[in-house]
């Protein structure tokens, strides 16, 4: 495994993401990687950070306080596409990315969006 700073990391991530994505969402995911970082004060240690169950737990943590699922899926995409990218890339020994998920049994009613259908 080879060894990388945590802001080295997201630095080269969200440049692999400004050249696969449009502006916009590579703005996106930078955003909510950086608030679960500061969140947990993890901006030190990678090794920290890709700890699944603290992804896991911040997500069941953002649908306690009414986040829409839409917007927990949208986490949930980023924290799979950060850890994909660093196990590609020989920083991680396993992607924890695999295991992140959101149950939509611990979402209220109001957090369950509609969904639109097309006749």
């Amino acid at each position: 495994m080879k060894k990388i700073s945590m802001e080295r990391a997201v630095h080269q991530w969200t440049e692999w993401l400004d050249d696969t994505l449009s502006e916009g969402l590579s703005m996106a995911h930078a955003t909510r990687l950086e608030a679960w970082l500061k969140r947990g004060n993890r901006r030190k240690r990678l090794t920290e950070a890709a700890d699944w169950k603290a992804v896991n737990q911040f997500l069941k943590d953002k649908a306690g306080e009414g986040v829409k699922h839409g917007t927990i899926k949208q986490y949930t995409a980023t924290f799979k596409s950060f850890f994909k990218y660093l196990f590609n890339e020989g920083y991680l020994d396993k992607n924890p990315g695999a295991l992140i998920r959101i149950r939509p049994q611990l979402l209220s009613v109001d957090q369950k969006e509609a969904q639109d259908r097309v006749p």
